[in-house]
């Protein structure tokens, strides 16, 4: 479909709407369906209407994920990128993002390259940069850790990474998809529940079935 759009550009069925696409919005829309299994019989029905050149659903489902309204967009994208670069201490060279870009592109045929794009961000931001100490829990009550193991967005080994790195972390394992797990789950809810009110964890190694 990627390849399709790049041929023959995708439009809006509204003729007052006159954006169009080879592809990357295509990209984005599936990225953002794929965040919540609602979203995923209206990837399907972009899908088909993109077929016929349509593309108005994939528009739709990026414009959900991205927070488009009427033209205008709030400021998560710029949130994110002051966040994640203030963060952290790591500037890659335009030759490292290259070379991570032609591997990612290898090994993740279809978001590799999209989402390598992203590696310049940083590369430009020259302000004081005030990076997060290597997290702990410095407490006797234990930290619970959700991981679902098909989160799209955020993969499961960092939860795992996370709660081993905290030395007093308990991990809760979903089973499900979609990104993040509560409100999702009977299960993961009543565990939180009890965690939130009453400080009990969960047995470690607890699994919730999706």
């Amino acid at each position: 479909m990627v390849a399709q759009a790049g041929t023959t550009p995708l439009t809006h069925e509204n003729p007052a709407d006159h954006r169009r696409t080879k592809g990357g919005t295509v990209l984005f829309g599936v990225m953002s369906a794929l965040y919540d299994n609602a979203r995923w019989q209206p990837l399907e029905d972009a899908l088909r209407l993109a077929r016929r050149g349509d593309g108005t659903g994939f528009f739709d489902l990026a414009d959900a994920g991205s927070g488009r309204h009427d033209g205008t967009f709030p400021n998560a994208a710029d949130a994110s990128f002051v966040i994640g670069c203030n963060d952290g201490t790591a500037v890659l060279t335009d030759e490292q993002i290259m070379s991570t870009a032609t591997r990612w592109s290898e090994d993740f045929p279809l978001f590799g390259g999209y989402q390598a794009r992203g590696l310049f961000g940083c590369r430009f931001w020259d302000v004081p940069r005030h990076p997060l100490a290597r997290p702990t829990a410095a407490t006797a009550s234990p930290v619970l850790v959700i991981g679902g193991l098909h989160d799209p967005a955020t993969p499961y080994q960092g939860a795992v990474d996370l709660t081993a790195a905290l030395g007093n972390g308990v991990l809760l394992t979903w089973e499900g998809e979609g990104h993040t797990a509560y409100l999702r789950s009977e299960c993961v809810d009543e565990v939180v529940d009890r965690y939130l009110v009453d400080l009990a964890v969960p047995e470690p190694g607890r699994r919730c079935q999706a």
